[in-house]
């Protein structure tokens, strides 16, 4: 930014407990902004209604469109939720455990239902049938995970789609 003599300006973008944005930060609602990088947020009815037909070049990081907007409208980075799932479930495979629960991803989210893939991926390739599912909400996950392992002796590990989540499962074992 420095070097291309643009200013940069962080501000906060108020989300609701599914992470939908529910108001513009202040510079942007003044129309004072050059560009918006948005992080982690479902974003398509704020944007829509903020930007209009506006022109204001629009970046997502880990952010997603429910339409199929980005390369048209957005551009994205966007992680790669699989094929990390996947390499963390194969170091567990490696470390000799076969029975691997799969905690968290009570929400909607794309990143969750992806990293379920690569979780279910792993197990296919190194030749595992049972899959194991601690499905909760974030709020949820402790006691879920708690109430898991008493009626799943025979997992033992544990792959959390996210901190959050793997901060309660340590907590809950």
């Amino acid at each position: 930014c420095r070097s291309k003599h643009i200013n940069l300006l962080y501000a906060t973008l108020p989300v609701d407990a599914d992470n939908v944005p529910v108001a513009m930060p202040r510079l942007l609602a003044e129309q004072s902004v050059d560009g918006l990088l948005l992080v982690g947020a479902f974003v398509d009815a704020t944007l829509d209604q903020v930007l209009g037909a506006s022109s204001l070049p629009v970046i997502l990081v880990d952010a997603y469109p429910a339409t199929d907007q980005v390369g048209s409208r957005f551009d994205a980075v966007l992680t790669d939720n699989v094929r990390g799932a996947r390499q963390a479930v194969e170091y567990l495979i490696a470390c000799g455990h076969r029975c691997i629960g799969m905690v968290g991803g009570g929400h909607a989210y794309p990143s969750l239902a992806e990293r379920r893939e690569g979780y279910l991926q792993a197990l296919r390739a190194a030749g595992l049938t049972c899959a194991y599912f601690a499905d909760c909400s974030p709020e949820a996950v402790e006691e879920t995970v708690t109430g898991f392992l008493g009626t799943q002796p025979e997992v033992t590990a544990l792959f959390a789609v996210n901190d959050r989540a793997a901060i309660a499962a340590l907590r809950a074992a």
